[in-house]
Order: structure tokens, then sequence, then C-alpha cells
């Protein structure tokens, strides 16, 4: 596939189209022909023929650019050309007439406007436009710039020089801003930042943009570096592909041989962000709709080896990136034509470059050349019909240079109503559309962002360490009060935050009052002795709770509230939870599990017993680890399993088992006195030696005693 540089220059650094006011008023092209937009639409012609004629000719040299500057009124101020030298040659380098040169709005060429260029594409790549911008605060100068060996250089010209027709100033003129070979001129534009304005520029020798501060102090020449891009370098360093912004600033689009790219911009930091490929096909032209809803992408097809131009619209009101990929649809194509000359040959009309009008309207950059310039140009060939486009009739086969344009470009599909051959220029036949359309001048805004106190937060941090404080996401250049950058901060205590940020130029701080809340300590499980599972919640000083305790059937066993200790008790084992509510705005439930111990099961023996008054029996007790008798004063000890008692009336003994765990159980052992007397009492005796009764015993005495023991004689 062969490429042509089809591109248009005007001149107007297009972020809101309202901000660049009438600095885009006259768009130049080759002689006689000049576009104005005073009118409220474009109009050809609007400026002197002298100035029409002065532009250079350029039908022996097929490669010129033209950048026509107005002022904030819409008068024309200068205008710039580049030639390249007929042949293929570079272009002079030493300010002749075929190299760079800035003419007044009489078009005669400025006392020192030679400039720096060369156009040898193959070895030093597309120039690409020159770029002009008011110089902040000073109402009569601009700042002028232009590629040159593949480095960025500018000027200032001063309208009050040369009689009030303008000049480039003679100290401040061709100076270089970055080294040869570093940066990629086709993709260079301008935004309209929070304090001045905005060069973005691609670099060729790393995979990066370079975003120049450009303020009432001039340009900073430390620049601002995003390391972005989905492609290889090599992808962004061919001539082919412009780089454009979004009227609203938010948005930059890449055009290359291998695919579109898109970008977000911090107006406040100079950063290009999220990049993402919305295409892969080679795009040349890329152009926003008024509204920033659409994407117009201008993309030459092979067909049967020549360039057929076509332009697809992008949904960017779309949810993702799927989306806006998936809504692609083809809504204009340049027919084929059949050029007659010294051999018929096939000839089509590739687009170039994509440029929105004051009007609102999007213009393309047209090439509808003969092969062979005075060969007639006889038979139309449409193009495939494909993609559902439908083929637009044509009475003839043209091949003059025209402006095509899309008259809707807010509205979604053909509704954009695009229409081809919409402005014929004058001079038909000569190559003057096959430029770039010129780069948009845009003004740096007339007033500091404003400052505006922005909301406050009160962040309640319900039962968590930590918490993901958020700005506002539609922010840029976030700064939190700990010097982090990011749209998010994690904190992890109490206490006051603030973060500022700036929203459309507009810099607001927002505060947040954040109180953690801790979460009461407990546990998933406890363990205690069946129907005495007790636990214990700690209070934490300075905090109120609420907490009900539910069985698993949901019924409330227990409710407590305040600043102190929560005591649960006397429970039996299962599954429970933990109701916690905290300044009516935190609440949880936690699932508790209570466990019961192995229980301490008591068996005391004897369980009945009966004993003559006076005897001892031993206790007998099992079942627990310890035990404790009662009551103690009958027995020889009260805290062993098995003591002896002595009671002198019946007793009813407790005893008291513990086993390892601390789970109790008792027994009883009953004990019953007899105090029955003797059967038999003698009441005589002969201590006569005879051997019969000679002693005197009463039978069967054990817990008795004598109280009184007499003896009379008969």
């Amino acid at each position: 596939m062969k490429y042509r540089l089809l591109y248009l220059f005007f001149f107007v650094p297009f972020s809101l189209l309202a901000q660049s006011g009438l600095y885009n008023n006259t768009w130049l092209f080759g002689p006689g022909n000049a576009v104005n937009f005073s009118s409220g639409s474009i109009t050809l012609g609007g400026i002197p023929s002298p100035t029409l004629n002065s532009l250079y000719n350029i039908a022996n040299g097929p490669a010129k650019v033209s950048l026509a500057v107005s002022d904030a009124s819409g008068d024309l101020q200068f205008f710039v050309q580049i030639k390249k030298t007929g042949g293929g040659g570079t272009a002079t380098q030493d300010y002749t007439a075929d190299g760079q040169k800035v003419f007044d709005k009489n078009g005669n060429p400025f006392p020192n406007g030679n400039l720096k260029t060369n156009f040898n594409i193959i070895s030093n790549g597309h120039p690409g436009s020159p770029l002009a911008i008011p110089f902040p605060g000073r109402i009569s100068q601009y700042l002028l710039f232009y590629v040159y060996n593949n480095g960025l250089f500018y000027s200032i010209i001063d309208m009050s020089l040369n009689g009030g027709l303008g000049d480039v100033d003679p100290n401040q003129k061709d100076i270089q801003v970055t080294g040869f070979g570093t940066i990629n001129g086709l993709k260079m534009t301008a935004i309209q930042g929070c304090n001045g304005v905005w060069l973005i520029i691609r670099s060729r020798t790393a995979n990066e943009y370079f975003s120049f501060k450009i303020d009432e102090n001039g340009i900073d020449t430390t620049p601002v570096s995003s390391v972005l891009g989905e492609l290889p370098l090599s992808d962004y360093t061919i001539y082919i592909g412009l780089l454009k912004a979004s009227n609203n600033g938010k948005l930059l689009v890449a055009a290359t041989n291998k695919g579109t790219e898109l970008y977000d911009f911090e107006k406040c930091s100079g950063r290009l962000k999220n990049a993402r490929l919305i295409d892969t096909f080679s795009s040349c032209g890329v152009c926003f709709s008024l509204d920033d809803s659409k994407l117009y992408i201008s993309h030459n097809t092979n067909y049967i080896g020549h360039d057929q131009g076509e332009i697809y619209q992008y949904d960017l009101s779309q949810p993702d990136l799927q989306s806006i990929t998936a809504s692609k649809i083809l809504v204009m194509r340049n027919p084929l034509y059949l050029t007659v000359g010294l051999a018929p040959v096939l000839d089509t009309g590739p687009f170039g470059d994509l440029k929105l009008g004051r009007d609102g309207k999007i213009y393309v950059g047209n090439n509808n050349t003969q092969e062979y310039p005075n060969a007639p140009c006889s038979i139309l060939l449409p193009g495939p019909d494909h993609n559902g486009f439908p083929l637009l009739p044509t009475s003839g086969c043209v091949s003059y240079q025209y402006l095509h344009v899309i008259h809707d470009p807010n509205q979604a599909g053909f509704a954009c109503n695009a229409e081809l051959t919409y402005l014929e220029l004058i001079g038909s036949g000569n190559n003057l559309t096959g430029l770039l359309l010129q780069n948009d001048i845009l003004a740096a805004p007339t007033a500091l962002p404003d400052t505006v106190s922005g909301n406050i937060f009160e962040v309640k941090v319900c039962y968590k360490d930590n918490e993901i404080l958020s700005a506002n996401e539609n922010g840029s250049c976030y700064l939190w009060d700990d010097g982090s950058t990011e749209m998010e901060r994690k904190v992890t205590q109490s206490g006051t935050y603030w973060v500022g940020y700036f929203q459309d130029c507009t810099y607001q701080t927002d505060t947040f009052f954040v109180q953690f809340i801790p979460l009461p300590e407990v546990n998933a499980q406890y363990f205690g002795c069946e129907d005495e599972i007790r636990f214990t919640v700690k209070a934490i000083d300075g905090f109120a709770y609420e907490y009900t305790l539910r069985n698993e059937n949901h019924e409330i066993v227990g409710e407590v509230n305040g600043f102190g200790d929560a005591v649960f008790e006397n429970l039996h084992s299962g599954n429970y939870f933990l109701e916690i509510t905290s300044q009516s705005v935190c609440d949880t439930a936690l699932p508790i599990t209570l466990n019961a111990y192995p229980a301490a099961e008591v068996q005391a023996y004897p369980e009945v017993a009966t004993i003559a008054y006076g005897d001892s029996i031993q206790l007998n007790a099992s079942g627990a680890d310890l035990y404790h008798w009662w009551p103690s004063g009958p027995l020889d000890s009260a805290v062993i399993a098995n003591p002896w008692a002595r009671p002198f009336e019946p007793t009813v003994f407790t005893v008291l088992g513990i086993n390892r765990y601390g789970c109790r159980d008792s027994g009883f052992v009953n004990i019953n006195i007899d105090y029955s007397m003797p059967d038999l009492i003698p009441n005589a005796f002969s201590p006569n030696g005879d051997g019969l009764n000679d002693v005197f015993r009463i039978e069967g005495i054990t817990y008795q005693k004598v109280v009184v023991f007499q003896v009379f004689n008969r």
C-alpha cells in the first residue's frame, strides 16, 4: 500500500470550540484558496486576493503546509507556509523561498520570517503542521512551534513589529527545545490547561509523550513525561497519523499505521493516562465531534493496489472499550475513478486529515487528483459495497480538489449526514488539499483556576481496621494531606483528612472526618459446663454498644446495652448469633458456638445406711476429681473421696464433685442412727465362786453408756 499525506493545514489548537474564539477563522490552501467562517458557516474566500495570490503555487512541489492565524476578532494576522522543493528532495535549510516562511496578512514575507525546516519524510519524518499559541499575558505576541530534524523549535512572533504588520522577533527565533531526532512532528497538538496551555508531542526515542507547559513565563522546557502506548515504538514514529485533542480537553487520540489509540488527559498536570486501542487498522486523520461523543477516523483501504478513502465513526458514549469498538460504522467512502492518459490508470480518492470547523461541522481533506495532471477523468467505477455502506451516486468523474463534510457529527451512524465533494476549491487539478489540516490555535485561560470549598464527609468506619477514602472520580491532580496523589487513600486511624483536586479546572478541597468504631472482641467459640456456660464481651472505652444474643431459632436469650462489659451466663451449649449495634450506623451479627465440657457425674454410696449410735461408717464418692463433703463435723476429712463419718444423729451427707474442667455434680448419703437399748439387763448376780453368775455383765451394749450403777446386798 502506498501512503499519501492527505492533510489540510488549518490553525486552531482545538480544545473547546468556544475557547479557540475566532483564532481559527481562516483556513488557507494553495493559490487563490482560502475558506472563512466569519459569517458563521464556511465560505470560500474572505481575504484579499493579493494574499491568496502570494500563496505558493505547488504544482511542481506536491507537499505544502499552510497555517493561518487570526486574532481573537477573527481578522487574519499572519500565515506560515512550508514548501518542499520539486523532485522529491529536501527543502533548503537556508531560509530560501522553498523552505518555511512567515507572511503578513497582505501576503508579504516577514523580514525575519525564514525559519528552519526540512521535509525529507524518509530520513527525517514529516515535520507536521506548525502550531501557534497566543503568548499568555502578551496581547500582541504568538509562540510559533515547528519541527526541524525531528527536534522541537519555536520562535516568537510580535505583531507590534514591522509597522504593526508583525515579524519574527530576531532575538527569539529558532529556539531549540528538544534534541534532534527526539520527537514526531505529526503527533503534536495543544490543549488548554488549568493555568496555561499544554503542548503535547510524541517522542521518537521512547514510548512516551512530552507535555510542555506554556504560561505567561513562556515555555517550561522540562516536559511532563507520560510513558504509555499499546503499540511498539516504531508504529508511532512512522509519518502516518496525527494526534488530536477532544474539545473538552479530557481526551487525546493518536492515529498510527497499526491502529488508533485513545488516552485520558489531565489538564492540571499535563499527564496522559489509560492508553487503549479502539481499532487495529491503519489510520490517518482523526477528529472528535463538537460534543466529544463521537470519534471519526480516516482510513485508506487498499483496492486493486490503490488507496480508497473511508471515514469511520465510533461512539465514545458507550460504557466500555469493547462497546466503543463494536460501535464502528462506515459513514463515508470516496469513489474510484479511471483516468485516461498515456495509459488507462485506475485512480482513487484517499482521505487525509479531518478538522472541526467553527460551524460545528467536520471537514475532510481530499486528494482526488489525476495520476497524470493533463489526462481527462472519464469513467466512474464505484468502490466495493461492504459493511452495509450505501454507495453515493455521482453524475460523472470528478478529479478536482474538494472539502468533504460531515454536517451533524454529534449524531450516530448515517444520521451524521456525511456529504462528498461539499466545497470545490479554486484551481482544481493542483494538489491543494492533499495536505495536513492546520493545527488548532488555543489561547490560555484568561483567569486563574477558581478555588472552592469542597464537600465535608463524616465517615463512620464500622468494625474495620482500615478504610479507603475516595476523592471525586471526575477530578484530577489529587493531593492528599500526606502528600499522596492517587484518587484513593487508605487510612487506619480516626482523624481529619483532606484532599485537593481539580475538576474542570476548578480547584476543590474535600474534608473527611473519620471515626473508627472498633468491633468488640468476640470469640467464635466459648466453652463451659452445660447450662453454666458464660462469656463476657469486654467494654471499649468511649464506645457504647447494644448486644442481643439469639439462639439458633432466633429467639432472644439475652440483651445488654451500654458502655460496660456485656456478660451472658447460665447458657446451654448450641449455636447462637450475637448482634452488635453502635451509634445507630454500625451493626453486625457474629455467629457463636457454645461448647459444653464433659460433665461431672458424681455417685455417692452407700445411698442409705444405719449405724448404731456411736459407730463410724466410711462414705465413698466417684465421678469427679475433687470432692467436698458436708456437714464436715462428723467426718475425719471433708475433701477426700472416702471419709469416715461418725454421726450421733441421723445425717444426710452431701458431696460436691468437681472434674478437671470445673464442672460440678452432687451426691448424697443418708445415715440413720440406731438408738435401741440391750434386750436383757441382769438385775442380780452371786459372786460366791460357784461358777454361776459370779460376774455382772450387760450383753449387747454398744454406743450406750452406764449412767448409774449401784449394787445392793440382799
